[in-house]
């Protein structure tokens, strides 16, 4: 089994109109920042994703439950 290195990164995909119903760009970052993870929020022409490394994967998700967006 290969161990993830910090080089290492993940993409999570949302469905862009579900998720800027539920919210903007700029509160995900504030709540990514606020937990400590370091991911760039981007928009795309139909999609929004989220960039976090492989080993924050796990953080990532449980947060973004949290807040209902997965």
């Amino acid at each position: 089994m290969a161990i993830a290195t910090t080089a290492d990164t993940t993409r999570i995909f949302f469905d862009r109109t579900a998720f800027l119903a539920t919210m903007r760009l700029g509160t995900l970052e504030s709540i990514l920042a606020g937990a400590g993870i370091e991911a760039e929020v981007y928009t795309m022409a139909t999609s929004v994703g989220i960039d976090c490394k492989t080993r924050e994967l796990a953080d990532v998700a449980a947060l973004l439950k949290q807040h209902g967006l997965i």
